[in-house]
C-alpha cells in the first residue's frame, strides 16, 4: 500500500488529520495535502494522485465538481475516490451515480468504517481483471487522439453482452467519432445503451454522434434530460453549449457555456468552444483572442473543416472559402494547417478557380509531404489547368518536384 499516492483535499485541519493518521495506520505514506480547490489541482498536476479522499462541502468549490476538475487538468478518468458529507441533495446523488461513485461516507465518521472504505478501494485497483487492463488501455489511447492505436487494443468479446459490454461500446464509438464515421459511433452507444438506458457517457456520445449528424433535436432532447437531472455536470454542459452552437442557436449556446465559466473558468476546451461561437457570429477578433488561449489548435483546425466542407456539401463554395481563409489566419503556429489548405484548394477547385486551388493544393502537400491526396489532387488540378491552356506556377512545380524526390514511397513508385 505504502506505494499508493493519496491526496486528500479538506479545509478543516481536524478532519485532515483524522484521514492522515487513518493513511497511516495503513501505511501510506505518500500522502498529498490540499486545502483548497486551487492548491489541489497545482499539487495534482506535480504528484498525479492515485486516489483522493475529499470533502463534499469544501469552501469553494462541491467535492464532486472538484473530482471532476482533477480528472479533466490531469487526463485521468480512474481516479478512485471517496467522498464524506453531512448531507446530500438529490441532484448531487445522481451527479454522484454519473461519476461512478461507490464510496461515500456520511459525518461523523467511523473510523472502522472509513478504513474498510479505503481498503477496497485499494484492493479494487490491485485486482484488475485482463479486460479491464484491456479497456484502460483503449481509454487511454481514445484520451491521447490515437484512435488506430485504440483499434489495435480491442478484442470484439468485450463487446458482447457482458460486464465489460457497455464501456467497450462506448469505446468504440468514442473510436468512430474520432474518425468521422457517426453513423457507426451511433450504432456502438445505442449497444450500450440498450444494455443500460442510464448509460451516461454513451448517452452523451451518442448526443454528439446526433449533433454531427445535424440531428440536433434528437442531441439536445437527450442532453437536456441528463441536465435536469444532474444541473453540476460539467461534461453535460459542455455538450449541451456545443450542441446549441452546432444547432445555431448560439444565444442559448453562450448562456449554456457561462455556466460552465461559472462553475470552472478553466475547463479545458471552454475557450475552444467559446471561440467556434465568436466564429460563427463573426466577430474574429475574438475568436482570435480566445484561439491564442487555447492549446488545442488541432482539434480547432479539424472543427473549421468539417463546418466548411458542410458548406461545400450544400455547393456554398463562397462560404467555404471565406471560413477556410478565416481559420487558416487564426491558426497559424496553433496547428497542422495542411488539411484545411487542402480541401480549401479543392473549393477553390469547385468554384473553378484553378489557379488558386493549385497554389492552396501546393501548400497543403509542402506543409505534409506524406499526404498523398494533396499531391494526387495537385496534378489532376496541373493537368486540368494545362488542358485550358494555363500554365501553371513552375517555381510552385520544381519545389514540389524536389519534395517529392525526397519522399520514399515516390522514389519506389
Amino acid at each position: 500500500m505504502a506505494t499508493h499516492k493519496f491526496m486528500i483535499v479538506e479545509d478543516n485541519d481536524a478532519t485532515m488529520l483524522f484521514f492522515t493518521m487513518i493513511l497511516k495506520d495503513l501505511e501510506i505514506t505518500n500522502v498529498t495535502q490540499a486545502r483548497t480547490c486551487d492548491e489541489a489541482l497545482a499539487m495534482a498536476k506535480e504528484t498525479i494522485p492515485n486516489f483522493l479522499v475529499v470533502s463534499w462541502e469544501l469552501k469553494t468549490i462541491p467535492g464532486t465538481l472538484l473530482v471532476q476538475k482533477l480528472r479533466t487538468h490531469i487526463k485521468k478518468r480512474h481516479l478512485p475516490y471517496i467522498l464524506y458529507s453531512k448531507r446530500l441533495a438529490p441532484e448531487d446523488l445522481v451527479l454522484v451515480k454519473e461519476m461512478g461513485l461507490k464510496n461515500v461516507l456520511s459525518l461523523p465518521i467511523d473510523k472502522a468504517k472509513a478504513i474498510e472504505e479505503i481498503r477496497t478501494m485499494i484492493q479494487a485497483e490491485e485486482s484488475l481483471t485482463p479486460e479491464e487492463l484491456i479497456l484502460r488501455k483503449i481509454e487511454g489511447a481514445i484520451q491521447d487522439n490515437r484512435p488506430s492505436e485504440a483499434l489495435k487494443y480491442y478484442d470484439n468479446k468485450l463487446r458482447k453482452k457482458g460486464p465489460h459490454s457497455v464501456r467497450a461500446n462506448t469505446y468504440m464509438g468514442d473510436i468512430w467519432m474520432m474518425t468521422n464515421q457517426f453513423k457507426k459511433a451511433e450504432e456502438a452507444y445505442k449497444l450500450a445503451i440498450a444494455e443500460d438506458p442510464a448509460a451516461f457517457d454513451a448517452l452523451n456520445g451518442l448526443a454528439n454522434a446526433y449533433s454531427r449528424l445535424e440531428q440536433h433535436d434528437d442531441a439536445l432532447k437527450i442532453l437536456t434530460g441528463l441536465s435536469e437531472k444532474s444541473p453540476k455536470n460539467l461534461t453535460t454542459l459542455m455538450n449541451l453549449g456545443s450542441t446549441y452552437a452546432q444547432a445555431d442557436r448560439l444565444d442559448e449556446a453562450k448562456k449554456t457555456l457561462a455556466k460552465v465559466s461559472t462553475i470552472d473558468p478553466d475547463i479545458p476546451g471552454l475557450k475552444e468552444e467559446q471561440a467556434k461561437i465568436a466564429f460563427k457570429e463573426g466577430d474574429l477578433s475574438l475568436a482570435a483572442k480566445l484561439i491564442a488561449e487555447t492549446q488545442q489548435g488541432d482539434s480547432l483546425a479539424r472543427h473549421f473543416n468539417n463546418l466548411a466542407i458542410s458548406y461545400s456539401h450544400k455547393n456554398q463554395f463562397d462560404k467555404a472559402v471565406e471560413v477556410y481563409q478565416n481559420a487558416i489566419k487564426m491558426l497559424v503556429n496553433k496547428a497542422k494547417l495542411y488539411a484545411l489548405k487542402y480541401n480549401l484548394g479543392l473549393a477553390y477547385v469547385k468554384k473553378g478557380n484553378l489557379a488558386l486551388g493549385f497554389k492552396e493544393l501546393a501548400e497543403s502537400y509542402k506543409d505534409e509531404p506524406t499526404f498523398e491526396k494533396a499531391y494526387m489532387a495537385l496534378a489532376k488540378c496541373t493537368k486540368e489547368m494545362t488542358e485550358k491552356g494555363m500554365t501553371p506556377d513552375s517555381k510552385i512545380l520544381k519545389e514540389i518536384k524536389e519534395i517529392r524526390s525526397k519522399q520514399p514511397e515516390a522514389k519506389a513508385s
